[in-house]
């Protein structure tokens, strides 16, 4: 991979980090996707999926970092914790590519309309 494939990966990792507290940067939130939707623009309709799982993983590991330190849990309990909730949070970001990438490939540029419904649905 090179280094414009990897940018926009970079970047959605580092506004979904600063999206949350304690930063006083909750505003980065409203552009946390917008480089996720260059990845999905560029990729095959199978792709979606592995970009957006592969982003999520990533995303939320540097967000959840935190619960590797449980001290009410043994290290392997902590760390077992963390990785299966990173796993399983990742698969929403990969349906989410996928679904996406669906949509945009059906309805052009106009797809990208759908996003914050389909967003809101996967996380409801």
């Amino acid at each position: 991979m090179n280094i414009k494939k990897l940018l926009p990966y970079f970047i959605t990792i580092v506004l979904y980090f600063f999206s949350f507290p304690p930063f006083l940067t909750g505003f980065f939130s409203y552009f946390v996707l917008i480089p996720f939707f260059f990845v999905l623009e560029k990729d095959s309709f199978k792709g979606g999926f592995r970009n957006g799982y592969l982003l999520g993983l990533f995303s939320i590991g540097a967000f959840l970092y935190w619960m590797n330190w449980n001290s009410g849990a043994t290290q392997i309990q902590a760390t077992s914790m963390y990785l299966g909730t990173i796993i399983y949070l990742a698969v929403l970001w990969g349906l989410f590519g996928l679904l996406q990438n669906l949509v945009c490939h059906k309805f052009g540029v106009k797809g990208f309309v759908f996003a914050p419904f389909l967003w809101t649905t996967l996380e409801y």
